[in-house]
């Protein structure tokens, strides 16, 4: 059991464990947006890939922690700490630490079905965007389905969308071939401007064009070409 505990003081956060074998005696004790005292804990050094804050140490319950129900006006409103997009997509960031992210809703994908082992789960991919920046985001299991009863309301104009604890990943494990228009022609024959007239610009990277979908899982061969030419420029 992961929580997140907030200071009283100057609103920074620390995280709290309690291990499978002492849930038991803690789930009922402890509400999200309630207020304790906390006492009787070890600390052991905030490490791991799933960080959800910057304090170096995080605290473990134990069998004789003791948790005091107190006075909700002890501690101030809850602060997000929201990450600017921009952020994301720099080189210092530390993809260890969960974001917080309140950004528009530009665009939401197709629900599909995701396979572990025996286990099957919920998939959906949104997209969300900000100041020129934009970013995918993938949703599991009942997040899912929380999507989708937003969804049925039907106002999806200028949504603004609230994620917490979020994992950040850089998918760099892949290469980007750039189809000029008579490249394209070649392939599918079908120029580009034919191919993305009509298409949404604001679905997300899954929902391709019919005539690239059609090339997914396909193998295909190409001769690459390159030069070492420092006169050469893109514009």
């Amino acid at each position: 059991m992961e929580l997140v505990f907030q200071d009283k003081q100057e609103g920074g956060k620390i995280h709290a464990s309690i291990r499978r074998t002492l849930i038991y005696k803690f789930q009922n004790e402890i509400s999200e947006g309630k207020v304790y005292g906390i006492q009787n804990f070890s600390t052991t050094p905030n490490g791991g890939i799933y960080r959800t804050s910057h304090h170096p140490y995080k605290i473990n319950f134990q069998f004789g922690t003791k948790v005091t129900l107190l006075d909700a006006k002890l501690v101030p409103d809850i602060k997000h700490d929201y990450i600017p997009l921009s952020v994301l997509s720099s080189i210092e960031f530390d993809q260890d630490y969960l974001v917080n992210i309140l950004r528009v809703l530009v665009g939401v994908g197709t629900e599909r079905e995701l396979q572990v082992d025996e286990n099957k789960t919920k998939l959906n991919v949104i997209a969300i965007e900000s100041d020129g920046f934009r970013i995918e985001c993938t949703l599991f299991g009942t997040y899912v389905d929380k999507l989708n009863g937003f969804l049925s309301i039907g106002e999806v104009q200028n949504v603004v969308i609230s994620i917490e604890f979020a994992k950040v990943k850089s998918f760099q494990d892949s290469t980007t071939f750039v189809l000029f228009d008579g490249d394209a022609t070649a392939l599918i024959n079908k120029g580009c401007a034919n191919i993305l007239q009509g298409h949404d610009k604001n679905f997300v990277s899954e929902h391709l064009a019919k005539e690239f979908a059609e090339l997914v899982d396909k193998s295909l061969l190409f001769i690459i070409e390159s030069r070492n030419d420092q006169t050469f420029k893109l514009e």
